[in-house]
C-alpha cells in the first residue's frame, strides 16, 4: 500500500510493524506511541500490545 505511516507521514518502508488489528507503522513509530501517549492503535484505537512484549510461550507437549 502508498499510505504512509500514520504516526509520522514518512513512506512506510524499513522496518514496519503490523499491530494484530492489521495496521501498519514504523516500528520506532509505534514503539513511541504506544509508551508515551496511548495503549491503542493510533487510527482504529483498538487496544495494541507489540510482539515483543509479550514473548511466545513454548509449545506444549501434546500426547495423541
Amino acid at each position: 500500500s502508498d499510505d504512509p505511516c500514520t504516526i509520522c507521514h514518512d513512506e512506510l518502508s524499513g522496518d514496519l510493524c503490523e499491530l494484530e488489528c492489521g495496521h501498519h507503522f514504523h516500528r520506532e513509530c509505534i514503539k513511541t506511541w504506544l509508551k508515551q501517549h496511548s495503549s491503542t492503535c493510533p487510527i482504529c484505537r483498538v487496544h495494541a500490545l507489540l510482539p515483543e512484549d509479550f514473548p511466545e510461550l513454548p509449545a506444549r507437549n501434546r500426547y495423541v
